[in-house]
């Protein structure tokens, strides 16, 4: 059997299993884009909700361990995973888990990821320090995570610039123009937004539009409801597809949330960003759509913002995520040394 045929081990992390649906999703489409590219992976995914025996508990030291030792890429598949925003804890964890790797002679990728934030110069240095020795490819989804990465001091392989791995997946009906608009929040540590989307919503419901909220996080229930004051819900689903289906159904979607703004991009919707971290900002830029700061947010911004949306660049963004897949073959595909 020729060395391209050889099974190959792959361990896939991210933030899944904690009821986001944008990280499902990024996990859906890494893992169908590698195993169709590559049928003969064995894949295992740490995951918060191991359910399969292709899954390890992302906090199982033992196991984790285990299968890295056999392992021949280890590979963040998409999200914000290196920041310490949320959490110093999450940042460390990643940066642990590629240090890891590289001891077992485990190669290392990152997968259409997104960096930062990250404060503080010495978590700023031991991310640059930890990427320079372990990462044998850095493949980020937007340009603004690129040029952060050189302004903290990187100064290693070059980072590749992609697009979000969630740009892969298929979605039905995507162009099927619908009417309306839908509104996507998430809780965040100031609420002061809450007064602009729900009057903003209110007055176009008022002007004939089809109103309805989604979520993309079960923990954002709360924060939906008092912004949609009454107005239509659509239920929560762990299902990308479902989602992206029900968005096709609007002109428009006004999303906090990255994934909202990428699965209505993929729909064919207009789309128009709530930005309350860089990730939003650096996927508007390269969309080329409009992103509303949630500070000094007002009702008329999101009503003049939804009246001159525009889709995003999505066949150039489909094309540049297409080189997430091709630096992961070209590096699975190398012999260990």
């Amino acid at each position: 059997m020729s060395c391209e045929n050889k099974s190959k081990r792959i361990i896939l992390c991210g933030a899944y299993g904690a009821g986001n649906l944008g990280d499902e999703a990024e996990r859906l489409a890494v893992s169908s884009a590698l195993l169709t590219a590559m049928p003969e992976l064995e894949l295992i995914t740490l995951t918060r909700s191991p359910k399969r025996a292709d899954e390890i508990h992302s906090f199982d030291p033992a196991r984790i361990i285990s299968a890295l030792s056999g392992a021949d890429a280890l590979i963040l598949g998409g999200g914000s995973l290196l920041q310490n925003v949320t959490s110093r804890r999450s940042l460390y964890y990643y940066l642990g888990l590629m240090r890891l790797a590289k001891r077992n002679k485990c190669r290392v990728m990152l997968y259409g990821c997104g960096i930062g934030p990250i404060s503080g110069e010495a978590d700023i240095r031991r991310t640059v320090r930890v990427l320079t020795d372990c990462a044998d490819i850095i493949c980020l989804r937007d340009t603004k995570s690129a040029e952060l990465l050189l302004r903290m001091g990187y100064n290693a392989a070059p980072p590749v610039i992609t697009a979000d791995p969630v740009l892969s997946l298929p979605i039905e009906g995507a162009g099927e123009r619908g009417r309306g608009v839908c509104f996507i929040v998430r809780e965040w540590r100031d609420d002061s937004f809450c007064g602009a989307v729900a009057s903003a919503a209110k007055k176009l419901n008022a002007e004939g539009e089809r109103v309805c909220f989604a979520m993309l996080n079960r923990q954002d229930e709360s924060i939906t409801r008092r912004c949609a004051e009454g107005l239509p819900v659509i239920p929560y689903t762990d299902s990308p597809e479902k989602l992206a289906s029900e968005l096709c159904k609007f002109r428009c979607v006004v999303s906090m949330r990255l994934h909202g703004l990428i699965l209505a991009g993929k729909a064919g919707c207009d789309c128009l960003g709530l930005s309350y971290d860089p990730k939003i900002d650096g996927f508007a830029a390269d969309a080329g759509i409009t992103a509303l700061p949630v500070d000094g947010l007002t009702d008329e911004l999101i009503l003049s913002g939804t009246a001159a949306a525009g889709q995003t660049d999505t066949d150039r963004l489909c094309a540049a995520e297409k080189g997430n897949l091709a630096a992961a073959v070209s590096l699975i595909r190398r012999e260990k040394s």
